[in-house]
């Protein structure tokens, strides 16, 4: 499978302003079973909302599913 991109990006805001910004792609494309992805982010300022987008862009279809969404240190 090749073209688009399947990926998360959080957002670090400050009232209505953008802090800081993370892209994390996922590299595994095609068929496979349940995988772990993980989003590294360590933002340069102070924040009070995060804001999450997970998703594809330019993937003319299949399928993307969610199973579980955890923040951690």
């Amino acid at each position: 499978v090749t073209g688009g991109q399947i990926g998360a990006q959080i957002e670090f805001l400050s009232g209505a302003d953008t802090v800081d910004t993370a892209t994390c792609l996922f590299a595994d494309r095609g068929t496979f079973n349940w995988r772990t992805f993980t989003c590294d982010a360590n933002p340069d300022g102070a924040y009070d909302a995060i804001r999450i987008n997970i998703g594809w862009r330019n993937v003319s279809d299949g399928k993307l599913g969610l199973d579980a969404v955890l923040f951690g240190p």
